[in-house]
């Protein structure tokens, strides 16, 4: 599955994450290229970045809604308040934010 925000909803969202097709409608945006480690990201509801070296980070959700994925990954991942996230692939990352988030991308711990 080719998750980028160009696919066609349908295709993104299958049973119990089908809630957020609707939460999603939004019109396609460019990903921006994530800025350097170790800084808090603010995302408004909508917007996207794409993470450089996603093997190497590791995302903390601090507030809001974010949905990641990769490209040529099956499943995606929904973050809430506290969870983390650690890139396990060098395929392109796209970090989405479904309402207003903060996060914070840092060096993936060993």
């Amino acid at each position: 599955m080719n998750a980028t925000l160009h696919s066609t909803h349908e295709s993104l969202f299958r049973g119990p994450l089908a809630w957020l097709q609707q939460a999603l409608s939004f019109a396609p945006r460019a990903p921006v290229a994530a800025k350097p480690l170790n800084l808090v990201r603010v995302l408004e509801g909508g917007d996207t970045i794409e993470i450089a070296e996603p093997r190497r980070s590791e995302l903390v959700c601090l507030a809001g809604t974010l949905w990641i994925t990769h490209d040529s990954h099956p499943h995606d991942h929904i973050l809430a308040r506290g969870d983390r996230y650690v890139g396990d692939s060098d395929s392109r990352m796209l970090v989405h934010a479904i309402d207003h988030a903060r996060f914070l991308v840092c060096p993936r711990r060993p």
